[in-house]
C-alpha cells in the first residue's frame, strides 16, 4: 500500500490533497516536528 508523509502544518493547509490521497487508498503518516505521530487510513475501501 502506498503511503505519504504529511506534517501537522500540511494537514492544516493541504487538507484537500491529503483527503485525495486517502481516497486513492493511500495511508498518510502524520509527523510533528519531524517525528511520526499517527497514521491516517481511509474508512472506505
Amino acid at each position: 500500500m502506498k503511503s505519504m508523509k504529511a506534517s501537522a502544518k500540511d494537514l492544516r493547509y493541504k487538507t484537500k490533497e491529503i483527503i485525495a490521497a486517502l481516497e486513492r487508498g493511500e495511508e498518510v503518516l502524520l509527523t510533528y516536528r519531524g517525528e511520526e505521530k499517527a497514521k491516517i487510513i481511509s474508512v472506505s475501501k
